[in-house]
């Protein structure tokens, strides 16, 4: 029996690598609503190239000049029922700002419509240890036209970031000082961050990627999860209410004051963190944490929700009367 398990326990762990058997969690309950994962990102960052690699299903992805080859909103089913992955087109596209815009309406419309969950997943760049502008503002632009179920605006982490392309996760500097100042600008609220979220992975630059058309490989982050496993942990949206039309007038405009805010932002949290007032260090500190935690029990709360709805009835009551004993009673039941 002793063997048997470990045997279990190990084919187990190698299934769980592949994006298949992940998939295949949907129809078993790991994802137990009918789910869109949408991927937003401005052109050349990598979205489709990812979201190809994740779902096993193929979005046109590669080198391409000008406009980003994204042009109009890709749903693809799964295999299994419910499952949904879409990608969208670069919002900070000035070519194409409009059907952009509207692509993205349409795919979060969609889900308030058929009541779908909804996890949106950003994919963004730096320079110099820096988070883009039209990054920042393609975030807030999607985030603040969703009025949730509850009639309120998106709160903190109600969206991931994956920051894609990273050559420096080996650089002691990135791991003593650049990861938090990367992390800070995203969990933190300040003048070029509308919407916190501490789901925040990093995804190094994989050389087989590079200029490669239509390619897949397994994507890890920083994390040490599998990108697909650590998107599963993420709850994202449970029910969109309404969506607003994204607005692009003078489009031009408005990256240009985002740059603004983003310049400001930036300066001011830089002067926090490397500064000699420890008071302001501590308040960005005391925000960091406050919507660390806050992602911490939406990750446990998910995982509870997801446990609840797996298990069977016999197991839910054996559960409540000792622990230890169901989770054995789990693991033999399914070996």
């Amino acid at each position: 029996m002793k063997v048997t398990c470990v045997c279990g326990i190990i084919c187990i762990s190698l299934l769980l690598s592949s994006p298949d058997t992940f998939i295949a969690g949907h129809n078993q309950g790991k994802i137990s609503d009918p789910t869109d994962i949408i991927f937003c990102g401005n052109p050349g960052i990598g979205k489709s190239t990812i979201l190809s690699s994740i779902s096993g299903l193929q979005f046109e992805s590669g080198l391409s000049f000008g406009s980003g080859l994204t042009s109009e909103l890709k749903f693809q089913e799964s295999k299994y029922p419910g499952l949904r992955f879409g990608d969208t087109p670069g919002l900070a596209d000035v070519n194409m700002k409009k059907k952009a815009a509207e692509a993205i309406t349409r795919s979060l419309k969609d889900a308030a419509k058929n009541g779908r969950r909804v996890k949106i997943i950003f994919v963004v760049g730096e320079d110099a240890g820096r988070v883009r502008s039209n990054d920042f503002w393609t975030i807030n632009k999607v985030m603040s036209a969703i009025t949730l179920a509850n009639g309120e605006r998106p709160v903190m982490n109600t969206h991931a970031v994956v920051i894609n392309k990273c050559k420096f996760l080996d650089d002691p500097l990135f791991k003593t000082k650049g990861k938090d100042l990367l992390e800070k600008q995203f969990n933190t609220h300040n003048d070029m961050n509308e919407f916190p979220t501490a789901f925040i992975e990093f995804l190094p630059e994989m050389s087989e990627l590079r200029n490669a058309r239509n390619k897949m490989t397994r994507i890890k982050g920083l994390s040490g999860k599998d990108l697909l496993e650590w998107i599963e942990s993420f709850p994202g949206i449970e029910s969109i209410k309404s969506v607003s039309q994204i607005d692009t007038k003078n489009m031009q405009q408005q990256l240009e004051e985002q740059e603004k805010k983003h310049k400001k932002g930036m300066d001011a949290l830089v002067e926090k963190l490397n500064g000699n007032n420890e008071k302001a260090l501590k308040e960005v500190r005391k925000e960091a944490e406050k919507t660390r935690r806050d992602m911490e029990n939406r990750m446990k709360e998910e995982l509870e929700r997801k446990k609840s709805r797996r298990l069977p009835r016999w197991l839910k009551i054996v559960s409540m009367i000792n622990p230890i004993t169901a989770i054995a009673a789990h693991i033999i039941d399914e070996l």
